[in-house]
């Protein structure tokens, strides 16, 4: 009854039907899944070996493979093995177990004498020899030929050699740093500015206000060529700097971090915010003898912890995503976030397995992020006035 009474109300503010409702959720289900699906395809195809990859048609995880395995003969004597279907497959008979690692590649484990693993290609005319036993391998049989065998492989050695060739915990830290920085950066200068435009009466707020919003239309594009001759004109490029006879490196994270202080996006969240806040609550503050800088810290930007976690996600993911600008400045390879690595880490020639290993991986840090702070930013968008 609750949910009924609830829908009512919704139907009779947004003047829904129960067939515009029902289009509603039918859409959100359909937005869902395409945000769904790639992040699926990445993290199933990781698990795929090359051949898998490239199978048509496509699928979002290993198949499960159907066929046909026959081991005859004694332990010792001449033995045969048919297999149908180009995958690996594990059989078992008397003292030896058959493991097809790949259509040329046989393991073969001797139980019998303590899990002896012996090894051996197959020839060119079929033909593989190991211990004494001869193994021929034949073409495609029917199910009641032997035994039918269904498995569905996951390669989990895509994500280790991708944890490895990335060096994952190194340009994740180099991530996390930027992104400390960062959003360091993003609440003082923008908390500040925006208090000041929002509670400070000075000649010409409205035009500096004005002038910030303005950057909102510039694209980035079409500024970036003139930052990068700004920011390298003034040094901050530089991998190292010397201090007191110590070399500390920097990887020319300045040129990241710096250009990223302001934000007109984030004023004007912290700006819709302060503008809301009561008028006699700064004013006692001020009566009490605080100074403006005390006002913000002790009242206002506690009171901004909704905006505040807003700001947080949007400039934490903003700086883990971030790609071209850090690729354009940061000539180290040792300083590369982890976007940057993983483009270089394609470049090395890995294969396309590994490099959806390492994004997927790549994906848990901002969907955690999200899970941890996303009532904040349900209430930031409430209490900012944007309508989502």
């Amino acid at each position: 009854m609750a949910t009924r009474a609830l829908l009512g109300e919704f139907e009779r503010r947004r003047g829904l039907t129960a067939w515009g409702l029902r289009a509603v959720v039918l859409l959100l289900y359909f937005l869902t899944l395409s945000t769904v699906l790639p992040l699926v395809w990445i993290a199933g195809n990781a698990f795929k070996t090359p051949e898998e990859y490239n199978a048509t048609p496509l699928s979002l995880l290993p198949r499960e493979r159907s066929y046909v395995a026959i081991l005859d003969g004694s332990n010792r004597g001449p033995g045969k093995a048919t297999v149908s279907g180009q995958v690996s497959s594990e059989v078992t008979r008397e003292t030896y177990r058959l493991r097809f690692v790949t259509p040329e590649q046989i393991e073969v484990t001797s139980t019998a004498s303590g899990g002896v693993v012996l090894s051996a290609a197959v020839s060119g005319d079929g033909q593989v020899t190991f211990d004494g036993v001869t193994v021929a391998l034949r073409g495609r049989f029917e199910a009641g030929d032997g035994a039918t065998i269904r498995e569905r492989r996951w390669h989990a050695e895509n994500y280790a050699e991708a944890w490895s060739g990335v060096r994952f915990i190194r340009h994740s830290l180099n991530s996390v740093v930027l992104m400390i920085l960062t959003w360091t950066l993003h609440l003082t200068v923008n908390a500040l500015g925006a208090y000041a435009l929002s509670r400070l009466r000075f000649p010409g707020d409205r035009i500096v206000l004005f002038l910030f919003l303005l950057t909102l239309m510039v694209p980035w594009f079409a500024i970036f060529i003139p930052l990068y001759l700004t920011v390298t004109e003034l040094g901050l490029t530089a991998s190292a700097v010397s201090l007191f006879g110590t070399t500390i490196p920097l990887y020319g994270w300045p040129a990241v971090v710096i250009p990223a202080g302001f934000n007109a996006f984030f004023l004007v969240l912290f700006k819709g915010f302060f503008d809301g806040l009561p008028g006699d609550l700064i004013d006692a503050s001020r009566i009490d003898g605080a100074t403006e800088l005390q006002t913000f810290r002790l009242i206002a930007l506690p009171l901004a912890r909704p905006i505040v976690a807003v700001i947080t996600v949007f400039s934490l993911l903003a700086t883990w995503n971030d790609f071209l600008w850090p690729y354009l400045v940061i000539g180290e390879a040792d300083g590369e976030p982890l976007m940057v690595r993983l483009y270089n880490y394609e470049l090395t020639g890995a294969t396309n397995e590994a490099v959806l290993a390492a994004l997927a991986m790549a994906m848990v840090p901002p969907l955690v992020l999200f899970l941890i702070f996303q009532r904040h930013i349900a209430a930031g968008f409430t209490l900012s006035g944007i309508k989502g």
